[in-house]
């Protein structure tokens, strides 16, 4: 089937004429990301990149042909090429086209067998990609032992490396080799990691706010000498949407404040590439920490804070790559240097919700019309607002013999709403809101219906997260208990806002959340026992 393969993607291309780049010259490379590996083996991975220019009607790329030569110097390294399909081409630019081809057309397709001649190919049907910078394919190769790898390109057959666009004209793009030493990593002890974790994932809808991503060091090292005394940190970051404006904070101290590495004595941050610009996505960011002290031993620790501001939804990813001469690893005090392991992440920025149903009720003969923080709108006959809201005109909610408008948005967004009351008779009304776990707050209590619309402004105070959540961390979990055991007993920080805390929703005589023991008793039994959920 391989081989099939091969000749079917040959005769796509052959098939096509020959023409110039339709810009300036496009570049295909090779990049590494984590060139050590721990003494028991394990897989390295090269990606290949490219870069366009292309624009305009018939110019976007539909068709790649990319044949490689892959060498290796140490044969008791036991390199092993990893072809599947699913590893070269899943998450890249590419992974969606129509056909997509791995090949090996050396030594009976063998991938054990180095030097080895590796072909890529993939061809869309439909559109193609325009002017932007790439991942292509990874190449893994799993590997045992200390060796050199070296991929450069070559011609197979008649097939050298070619780009094609949808007007069917070919031409090479530029091409930079690699060669890439692999070592065997000298962590003192088992293997270190640095992590990323979102610290939030949602932001006011108008306004925006700030992404948080923390890089945390798990490492096991003991002993004199060997405590982690600097870091190196590429890090390569995506954002999915360029109507989000994102906007990378690169100061020092938002980076390193309140981290474990913030007395080190030497702290930097770098944007490389783009003239420095941190609004041009994606970007490339060095953060480097050096200690002239022991270092971090044993345990968990904060090595850096990253904020992206967002005005808009969006994903972002970050991971590591080699920048120029720059790696990711570590050092301990006696200057022994290795790599940690590393897990790409990826997260998805959404506008803040509330977890409870927002309630608005006309009592009189008005209709209402709501409008919210995106300018969608609910009314007694229209509804382009949140899925699951409903205008219900059936209820009398406070007894009088009176069908009242109740107007409920499920999972409201945070931020101004604006409420019109619209007459339909003479008298006088009353409106409240109420979002579930608060008391009703009353905007017009007994006025006069007006001759014409009346437009009242309201800021929902809409809870982030449920209540239980007083880390917001999106769980209830142990984490709360201890934080709700701080706060009561040991002066630490109160939830925020105080309702988080106040599980059991009760209130102090006036009237404001009491949050104490029986909150922490009940978030044990909820917890541990299967008690009850915080009340809503």
């Amino acid at each position: 089937m391989k081989k099939i393969s091969i000749v079917l993607l040959f005769l796509i291309f052959v098939s096509l004429s020959f023409a110039q780049d339709p810009g300036n010259p496009d570049t295909m490379w090779v990049e590494i990301g984590n060139p050590n590996i721990p003494s028991g083996g394990a897989d390295v991975i090269f990606t290949i990149r490219f870069s366009t220019d292309n624009t305009g009607a018939g110019n976007d790329i539909t068709g790649f042909a990319v044949p490689l030569s892959i060498t290796n110097s140490n044969p008791s390294a036991n390199p092993l090429l990893d072809s599947t399909v699913s590893s070269t081409f899943s998450t890249t630019a590419v992974g969606s086209f129509s056909f997509l081809s791995t090949a090996v057309p050396t030594n009976g397709g063998n991938p054990s067998i180095f030097p080895l001649q590796y072909v890529l190919g993939a061809v869309s049907f439909s559109s193609g990609i325009t002017s932007g910078t790439y991942t292509f394919a990874f190449v893994k190769i799993n590997l045992s032992d200390t060796t050199t790898l070296c991929i450069d390109t070559m011609t197979y057959q008649a097939q050298a490396l070619e780009f094609n666009t949808f007007s069917v004209a070919i031409y090479t793009p530029e091409w930079e080799n690699l060669c890439s030493q692999i070592n065997i990593d000298s962590d003192p002890a088992g293997q270190d990691s640095l992590r990323i974790e979102v610290g939030n994932n949602a932001i006011p809808v108008k306004t925006g706010g700030d992404s948080k991503f923390i890089i945390n060091l798990y490492t096991d090292n003991t002993g004199a000498g060997n405590g982690v005394a600097a870091f190196s940190v590429p890090l390569y970051i995506t954002s999915s949407n360029p109507s989000a404006n994102a906007v990378l904070d690169t100061t020092v101290s938002n980076a390193y404040q309140g981290t474990a590495v913030s007395g080190f004595d030497v702290l930097t941050t770098f944007v490389d590439g783009n003239g420095g610009d941190p609004s041009i996505f994606p970007l490339k960011y060095i953060l480097e920490a050096v200690s002239f002290g022991s270092g971090l031993f044993s345990n968990k620790h904060t090595f850096a804070k990253i904020s992206i501001h967002l005005e808009d939804t969006t994903t972002l990813c970050i991971d590591t790559m080699t920048i120029g001469a720059t790696d990711l690893h570590v050092t301990t005090s006696n200057s022994i240097s290795y790599t940690p392991s590393w897990k790409k992440l990826c997260g998805q920025w959404t506008f803040l919700q509330n977890p409870n149903v927002m309630q608005f009720t006309a009592f009189s003969p008005v209709n209402l019309v709501v409008i919210d923080p995106k300018n969608d709108s609910i009314g007694i006959d229209f509804n382009t607002i949140l899925g699951g809201s409903t205008y219900d005109t059936t209820q009398d909610v406070n007894n009088d013999g009176e069908k009242d408008d109740v107007v409920k948005i499920p999972n409201p967004y945070v931020g101004d709403y604006e409420i019109k009351v619209i007459p339909v008779d003479t008298g006088h009304f009353s409106l409240g809101i109420r979002i579930d776990g608060n008391d009703q707050v009353f905007l017009a209590s007994n006025v006069v219906i007006a001759d014409t619309d009346t437009t009242f402004s309201y800021e929902a105070p809409v809870f982030v997260t449920l209540r239980g959540d007083v880390n917001k961390d999106t769980k209830r979990s142990l984490p709360d208990i201890i934080y709700l055991v701080n706060y009561i007993f040991k002066g630490g920080p109160a939830p925020d806002p105080l309702a988080l805390g106040n599980v059991n929703c009760d209130k102090k005589a006036n009237g404001t959340e009491n949050v104490n023991l029986p909150d922490i008793i009940y978030m044990v039994n909820f917890v541990f026992k299967g008690g009850p959920p915080p009340c809503s």
